[in-house]
């Protein structure tokens, strides 16, 4: 996140997100392309991968003070594929069932080297190895494999990822709402959801700020509304859902397997 905030992209495989940079790098704007980082080709020391594109802000807006107000200041777009995106969201959640920032690449080593090696193994089976990991070398498949196959039955990282849940506190009717604030409270197993109007954007900016200054909640966010099943499909993390992550976790270490026999 760069300042003002942050836009993220998800599509289906690695080729997408290459023909959306591509796009986007090439579309007229009025605002100044000033970063990028690629993290597909060269993952974050955690696993990390995407691909994030850095913007200057320059607004259309000229007789609007307020909206001039936010020029020179950054936006970030994230780029990623549905898997990159649901380990993204689940190291999230086991961070926030684990209270460690394992999203910050703190916390349990064995808990990092699990989350690491699935990273590898999703490149392969994605197609898109990064620098560090090639499909030329069988090593560094079949390590992470046994790595994450080890650490799983160690770790019972697939049971305590499949047996945490939440309830759903809606303080509002989503479809009255154009903004809404969603935040997490881990001790109590809860997440609410609160709804505010078009015209009440400055009061959910307001209420949000108070919830991030109080420590009420483990974690929130404010977003454009949507209904559950969208907010869930955007921010499984903020709802524990991990559910496809374990399917991944299955079906991919059983095709890893059959790339390299």
């Amino acid at each position: 996140m760069q300042d003002v905030g942050g836009l993220r992209v998800i599509v289906p495989t690695v080729a997408h997100v290459h023909k959306l940079r591509k796009y986007y790098k090439g579309k007229t704007n009025p605002h100044e392309l000033c970063d990028e980082y690629d993290y597909i080709m060269t993952p974050k020391d955690d696993g990390y991968r995407g691909i994030h594109l850095v913007y200057k802000y320059k607004s259309t807006q000229s007789r609007n003070p307020v909206a001039k107000g936010y020029d020179g200041l950054r936006i970030e777009l994230q780029l990623r594929t549905e898997l990159q995106h649901i380990w993204a969201t689940t190291v999230e959640v086991a961070g926030l069932m684990r209270s460690e920032k394992l999203k910050s690449d703190q916390g349990n080593a064995e808990w990092l080297a699990f989350f690491k090696a699935m990273s590898v193994i999703m490149s392969i089976v994605e197609k898109a190895p990064s620098k560090r990991s090639t499909p030329d070398s069988a090593d560094a498949l079949t390590d992470a494999i046994c790595t994450a196959k080890r650490l799983n039955e160690k770790l019972a990282v697939i049971d305590h990822l499949a047996s945490f849940s939440v309830a759903i506190d809606r303080a509002y009717q989503l479809s009255k709402s154009y903004y809404c604030i969603v935040a997490i409270k881990i001790e109590d197993k809860k997440v609410t959801i609160m709804g505010f109007s078009q015209k009440e954007s400055e009061e959910a900016v307001r209420t949000y700020n108070t919830l991030e200054q109080s420590n009420e909640y483990t974690d929130q966010v404010l977003v454009k509304a949507g209904d559950i099943k969208q907010l869930k499909r955007a921010y499984p993390n903020y709802f524990s859902d991990t559910e496809k992550f374990v399917d991944l976790v299955r079906r991919s270490l059983e095709i890893a397997e059959n790339i390299i026999e």
